[in-house]
C-alpha cells in the first residue's frame, strides 16, 4: 500500500505542473562604423576590344585605392542593336563593371569619387554612384546578438523568481528560443555623377545614426 500511495503522490505532482509561455522583445542600438557606396562603370563603343579596354582601365584604377575596402569587379558585355525596317543591325557593344566600396572615413570616399570623376574628363564612360548609408559591421552585429541573449536569459531567470512569488509555487526557466532576430535595412540613397561636371565633384554624406536591433525570444517557464 505504501508503494501505491507514493506512486499516486508522484503522479499528482507531475499532473499539477504546468508551463507558461511568452514572447518578450529586447532592443538596443549599434553605432554604424562604415560608409558604403556602389560604383558602376558603363561603356558603349563600336568595338568589343575598346569596351573591354575601358572597363579594365577603370577597374584597375578603382582597385588601386588600397586604403578602401573594395569588393566586386564583375563585368559583363553585350552587343547593341538597332532596328531598321524590321531588320536588326549590330551597331556596337556595351559593357558594365560594378564595385562595392566601404570605408570608416567618409573623407577617403569623397577623395575617391573626386579622383574617379576627374579621370573621366573625356566623358568616354558613364559613372553611376549610389550611397547605401552608414553600415554596422558583421562583427558588431554578432556582438550585439550575444549582449541581447544574455540580457534575455537574465530577465527570464528573474521573471521565474517573480512568478514563483506571485503564484506561490516553484517556477523555473524551461526553454528559451532565440531564433527571432531583426534589424532594419538601411534605405538606399542614390546619387548620379555626371561625367561632364568633374570640377568640385562631391559626395553627399548621409546622417550617421545608430541602428536598432531587436531580439524577440520565445520563453517557456515550468511551474509546479
Amino acid at each position: 500500500m505504501k508503494k501505491i500511495a507514493i506512486s499516486l503522490i508522484l503522479a499528482f505532482s507531475t499532473l499539477s505542473a504546468y508551463d507558461i509561455s511568452l514572447n518578450k522583445r529586447f532592443s538596443s542600438t549599434v553605432a554604424p562604423k562604415k560608409l558604403g557606396i556602389n560604383v558602376s562603370i558603363n561603356v558603349k563603343d563600336k568595338d568589343l576590344n575598346s569596351v573591354l579596354n575601358k572597363l579594365t582601365d577603370f577597374s584597375d584604377f578603382i582597385k588601386s585605392f588600397k586604403n578602401l575596402e573594395i569588393d566586386g569587379g564583375n563585368f559583363n558585355t553585350n552587343p547593341e542593336y538597332k532596328y531598321y525596317n524590321n531588320q536588326r543591325e549590330k551597331v556596337g557593344y556595351r559593357g558594365n563593371v560594378y564595385f562595392q566600396i566601404k570605408s570608416k572615413d567618409d573623407s577617403k570616399l569623397k577623395d575617391f569619387i573626386s579622383m574617379l570623376s576627374a579621370k573621366n574628363t573625356t566623358n568616354n564612360v558613364d559613372l553611376s554612384i549610389s550611397s547605401s548609408s552608414w553600415q554596422v559591421t558583421p562583427k558588431d552585429i554578432e556582438s550585439k546578438k550575444d549582449e541581447l541573449r544574455f540580457e534575455a536569459i537574465s530577465w527570464a531567470n528573474s521573471y521565474a523568481k517573480k512568478l514563483s512569488s506571485k503564484l506561490s509555487t516553484q517556477c523555473k526557466l524551461k526553454n528559451i528560443d532565440f531564433s527571432s532576430f531583426s534589424y532594419p535595412r538601411s534605405p538606399m540613397m542614390n546619387m548620379q555623377v555626371e561625367a561632364m561636371d568633374t570640377k568640385g565633384a562631391s559626395m553627399p554624406v548621409p546622417t550617421k545614426k545608430g541602428q536598432k536591433f531587436s531580439l524577440n525570444p520565445h520563453i517557456k517557464f515550468e511551474c509546479k
